[in-house]
């Protein structure tokens, strides 16, 4: 009875893998560095108040640098296709820098609303809505999920307003997950919808599950 090679099967290219993950990680040095100096830097000089903001500068490097392998990547997969079919009024949640604005199909479009909790990565979402001519249909809302209605209601978005949310590798990070999908559907008109991707917990590949809990959920988004 032939026995399966080595490099076939559970442990195919395994070192690989693990190198490619490591790899991945890579980025998260100089950030990390950065990190701690301003947290340094801030402590030292009492400037309390700036403390919450350096984790979120610190994510804002690291995704910056990092984002093109995450574009690469849904490119192969729905993402682009789920993008395209946002409608009428749009809630985009946790936008970033404005990786998928390029992939709105705008003549299905009425307006967006870009809800972004991190202030660090506004500039360069702003710097892509400017680049892609999409000034006058894309608006953002610095302010987490749960906290936007306030804002929304200044720029006329009320519940029962919106045609479409969408949530691409968004709803993973959000701690009280249930509670903000009902406030969501809030906003939604009858018949509206969410259209969200995520990533999830592999079960398959025992080496790609590890890495997913201990290298990246823990370290970088803290679930």
């Amino acid at each position: 009875m032939a026995t399966e090679p080595a490099n076939q099967g559970l442990f195919a290219n395994a070192a690989d893998r693990l190198d490619a993950y490591l790899t991945l990680r890579h980025p998260w040095r100089e950030p990390a560095k950065l990190y701690i100096s301003s947290l340094w830097s801030n402590l030292v000089s009492g400037n309390f108040g700036a403390l919450g903001s350096v984790g979120d500068e610190t994510f804002a490097k690291w995704w910056l640098g990092t984002s093109h392998n995450f574009l690469r990547y849904e490119e192969s997969v729905g993402v682009p296709a789920l993008v395209g079919s946002a409608h009428g009024v749009v809630l985009d949640l946790g936008p970033g820098s404005g990786n998928q604005l390029s992939r709105l199909d705008t003549s299905r479009l009425t307006h967006v609303y870009g809800i972004e909790p991190n202030a660090a990565l506004v500039p360069a979402l702003a710097s892509k809505i400017q680049e892609l001519h999409l000034d006058k249909l894309y608006t953002p809302v610095v302010a987490r999920i749960e906290d936007a209605e306030e804002q929304l209601a200044k720029l006329g978005v009320e519940p029962g307003t919106v045609d479409c949310i969408l949530s691409m590798q968004v709803l993973c990070s959000i701690p009280d997950l249930e509670g903000v999908i009902r406030e969501l559907h809030r906003f939604l008109k009858p018949g509206g919808e969410l259209i969200f991707w995520e990533h999830q917990q592999n079960e398959v590949d025992w080496i790609t599950r590890a890495v997913q809990e201990r290298l990246f959920s823990q370290p970088l988004i803290g679930t």
